[in-house]
């Protein structure tokens, strides 16, 4: 199998994570449905390598905020999901630690957090 140079991982990172992506959260590999959650958008920044590892990647260029809770949620949250303006995952991975908002609080992913990219 080929290997596809830095640049082609960009123009495809670009083409697949857009300004249309949206960030949800998951249980159990299920997107929740607690009360007050809504999806957000991803905000990618510029598709990019890092160093000389061979990696290429796009981040969230800017806090993504979930939240508050309008009450306490029912369960552990474990993931998330990007997914394309038509609801279609496109990347998946797990919370380091599971999460379980409560009531008024936010679950909050800091700038450049949540890491998508291609080796």
């Amino acid at each position: 199998m080929a290997e596809l140079t830095d640049l082609a991982m960009e123009i495809a990172l670009d083409a697949i994570f857009t300004d249309a992506s949206l960030v949800a959260l998951t249980r159990n590999g299920e997107e929740i449905t607690d009360a007050g959650y809504q999806r957000v958008s991803l905000n990618p920044t510029a598709a990019r390598a890092i160093g000389t590892s061979g990696v290429v990647a796009k981040a969230n260029s800017e806090e993504l905020r979930f939240g508050p809770w309008a009450v306490d949620a029912p369960d552990w949250i474990d993931g998330w999901a990007v997914l394309d303006a038509d609801g279609e995952v496109l990347a998946r991975g797990k919370l380091g630690t599971p999460q379980k908002p409560g009531r008024g609080h936010d679950l909050v992913f800091p700038e450049r957090r949540l890491v998508l990219g291609l080796r």
